[in-house]
């Protein structure tokens, strides 16, 4: 009985420890997410708004190379690599005050780095960013248009 006891109280610890781990995963992806403190939009939905012509930004945080590569960036896309939007900020925000008003969609190939970029473009004065969940892995995983020019 004690062996069973034993043995049922052992397999609780690492069911509690599994759970744990993945909470920690899960929490390290989102933090990002909760950092930058603007909402998520699905790709699909950005497409929709694309296809019906809405006045929109879609901003691709990415580098250059991978911009071009084999997942390719939405058609219409403005390249600006989160490494060049911190360096630039105080050159970039007058230029940015057009959109503050503007749906703006910041993607990477992911979603943490377009979360990072949502941050920086929130705290210059854009009003309407979301980050495109899933990035670019997801926009082609839903077979979503694209382009590598």
């Amino acid at each position: 009985m004690d062996a069973f006891l034993d043995s049922l109280f052992n397999q609780r610890e690492l069911l509690i420890a599994a759970l744990a781990g993945a909470f920690t995963i899960v929490g390290i992806k989102m933090i990002p997410r909760l950092l930058a403190g603007v909402g998520f939009i699905g790709p699909r939905e950005v497409s929709q708004r694309l296809k019906a012509g809405e006045d929109c930004l879609v901003l691709d945080v990415r580098q250059p190379d991978e911009f071009r590569d084999e997942l390719g960036h939405v058609p219409g896309a403005l390249n600006l690599p989160l490494s060049d939007l911190n360096r630039r900020m105080a050159e970039l925000k007058p230029q940015l005050a057009p959109y503050a008003d503007t749906p703006v969609y910041v993607m990477c190939r992911t979603a943490s780095r377009a979360a990072s970029a949502a941050r920086v473009l929130k705290g210059a004065g854009l009003n309407k960013v979301q980050v495109v969940a899933g990035g670019m892995v997801k926009w082609n995983r839903e077979k979503l248009p694209t382009t590598r020019r």
